[in-house]
């Protein structure tokens, strides 16, 4: 399963299959009013979080953790920085993408 991370408080693009999205009024009337989204979709909040850039890591484990068979988590919503994904690179594979970055669980033996 791919998961999408969504940081935008307004985000335009597609709702579908597995997403977790911020929670803001125009992002959850879009979450609530779509019928194309996993049951185990969810709505977040920032507010446990100092800065936009300290919440991906901890929103990334909690997704593996809802999707443990998951293949990829494509984040959306945050400029990639080695600060940012250093605490990610011991378990998964980071790749930059225009909209963000794919972390990709790292295969254990």
């Amino acid at each position: 399963m791919n998961v999408s991370a969504i940081f935008q408080k307004h985000y335009e693009g597609e709702l579908s299959g597995a997403v977790w999205i911020i929670d803001s009024a125009s992002n959850r009337a879009r979450f609530e009013g779509s019928t194309e989204i996993d049951q185990n979709s969810a709505l977040f909040s920032m507010d446990n979080y100092k800065t936009l850039q300290s919440a991906p890591p901890e929103i990334i484990w909690n997704i593996h953790d809802h999707y443990p068979d998951l293949e990829s988590v494509f984040v959306v919503g945050v400029d990639f920085e080695m600060s940012l994904v250093k605490n990610l690179q011991d378990d998964y594979d980071i790749e930059l993408t225009n909209e963000g970055f794919i972390c990709k669980p790292m295969k254990r033996s």
